[in-house]
């Protein structure tokens, strides 16, 4: 059994404890800790076998949460090397309810607590009244700072300043004289528009993801860490980031709180983003693109390259990759699953297909489609309606008086808007095909290390081959190969014209 702690004696083990909410503090908070518990400890004979430093930790976090000290409380070979935990005060321990568990763990393990400039006796029954005490109090100041906190953001945020916090990636906060704005950040705005281009290309959302990884671009919350000297926690890009920072409001300058966009008085858009990435149209195509491969159906590692272009020319009907192994050799067809039952070796369709496309199409400027926005208030007409939305939804939920009024005011604003917007020419959106600057054939040789990008390039394209086989025997041998490829008119439209 562990030798009870008296703390009247001298020579006993010490665990000292610094904590800092914020990285941003001053530095020297962190030495005026260390010094005010050596001072202690040396004062009192001690000797200090340990220190669990948590930088940017909240105190509302469980103490055996914390990734420094957590371990010196969970771990027995750990917990076993010191006699007294202590603090410069006890909110650098945690703060109400949160440290009870603490209290009673310290009682149980035969440890003890010192505060230096708090002190209370945890084995005493006043002592443990004290240090609940100050507990609740040190609760209390935690409550009244994030609530002053959270009204001074929320001021911020009207008057369009950066309230801090990670910013949207493609920015950074700029200090300026009235207040922080957010700034475009070159390298991650090259990274945006790399994307954007891989997109426009027909990239998909996981190979976008895939060339991110490769290249060693880090993920946007690591990339700030890392522009704020924090060490990096290894969180890699995901296809879901990279849809997030495509479709994310802030390329056009709009920010959001909990998914709702910071309106002004008047109900229009408040933002400290001083130069946005993307006009309104270059977002709206970006975000068309993005849901275009949202709907696309996902695809294994084996999908065949002429999945979704290869149709039976017997009787229409898709063909499908298929493959089996025969002895150990492995044989790839594609076949039609309706009653024709044609099969055709996958080698000789994919060769026909790629020779007769680069023929006829190899030296053809690819087109894309580009989303042309409405003119001329479409946009804004359905920016407003998606605000009056959001309002309406807030206006469910609001509480105060205060709260009510506001957004009354900016639905009256809304409203407004709208109405003069209705009163203006509309014509609607559409889309137009624009060149690339590429060739087919240029694109096919660009994607030759990936058979899913060249076959999104035939599927974007509208290219579709029709195959069958006449005349094979049973054994599914000899037999006179059909082919065809079908052309969309839009592109020999601009064959014709070359």
């Amino acid at each position: 059994m562990a030798k009870k702690v008296d703390r009247r004696q001298t020579g006993l083990r010490v665990l000292g404890r610094v904590r800092l909410s914020r990285f941003t503090e001053e530095s020297t908070s962190v030495e005026r800790q260390r010094e005010a518990i050596e001072s202690w400890a040396k004062i009192h004979g001690h000797v200090i076998v340990g220190w669990a430093v948590d930088v940017d930790f909240s105190r509302s976090i469980r103490p055996f949460d914390a990734p420094e000290l957590g371990p010196w409380l969970n771990e027995p070979a750990k917990a076993a090397q010191w006699d007294i935990l202590v603090a410069k005060r006890l909110d650098r321990l945690g703060a109400g309810l949160k440290l009870a568990p603490l209290y009673s763990w310290c009682l149980e393990n035969d440890k003890d607590i010192i505060c230096t400039t708090q002190p209370f006796n945890l084995r005493t029954p006043e002592g443990r009244i004290i240090a609940n005490v100050l507990a609740e109090i040190a609760q209390g100041e935690w409550e009244a700072t994030q609530e002053r906190v959270l009204d001074s953001r929320q001021k911020l945020r009207e008057l369009g300043r950066w309230p801090g916090g990670q910013p949207p990636y493609g920015y950074v906060p700029v200090k300026t004289e009235d207040g922080w704005l957010l700034e475009q950040d070159p390298h991650a705005v090259e990274v945006i528009r790399g994307m954007i281009a891989l997109l426009s290309a027909g990239a998909s959302l996981a190979g976008i993801t895939a060339g991110l990884t490769e290249r060693g671009e880090l993920a946007p919350r690591e990339y700030f860490r890392s522009l704020n000297g924090k060490p990096t926690e290894g969180k890699a890009w995901g296809a879901a980031t990279v849809q997030n920072v495509l479709t994310s409001k802030a390329l056009v300058g709009e920010v959001e709180h909990q998914g709702v966009t910071v309106r002004g008085e008047n109900a229009q858009p408040v933002s400290p983003i001083r130069n946005p990435i993307l006009t309104l149209s270059e977002y709206q195509d970006v975000v068309s693109k993005v849901e275009l491969r949202k709907f696309k159906r996902t695809r294994t590692a084996r999908t065949a390259p002429l999945s979704g272009v290869s149709k039976c020319a017997e009787c229409g009907g898709n063909l499908h990759g298929d493959h089996q192994n025969v002895k150990g050799r492995e044989y790839r067809y594609y076949r039609c699953r309706n009653r024709c039952g044609q099969s055709i070796p996958a080698d000789l369709l994919e060769e026909m297909a790629e020779r007769e496309f680069l023929e006829q199409l190899g030296a053809v400027e690819v087109h894309e489609p580009v989303f042309v926005p409405a003119e001329d208030h479409t946009a804004e007409l359905e920016a407003a309606e998606k605000a009056v939305d959001e309002l309406v939804k807030l206006m469910g939920s609001a509480e105060s008086d205060r709260v009510r009024a506001r957004l009354s005011r900016q639905l009256s604003a809304l409203d407004d808007q709208i109405a003069e917007l209705e009163k203006l020419p509309q014509r609607p959106a559409s889309i137009e095909y624009r060149p690339v600057g590429r060739t087919y054939g240029a694109m096919w040789e660009e994607a030759a290390s990936s058979p899913e990008d060249r076959r999104s390039l035939l599927i974007n394209s509208g290219i579709e081959i029709d195959a069958k086989m006449l005349g094979r025997s049973r054994s599914g041998s000899g037999g006179v190969f059909e082919f065809a490829i079908r052309v969309p008119e839009d592109i020999r439209e601009r064959m014709s014209k070359a």
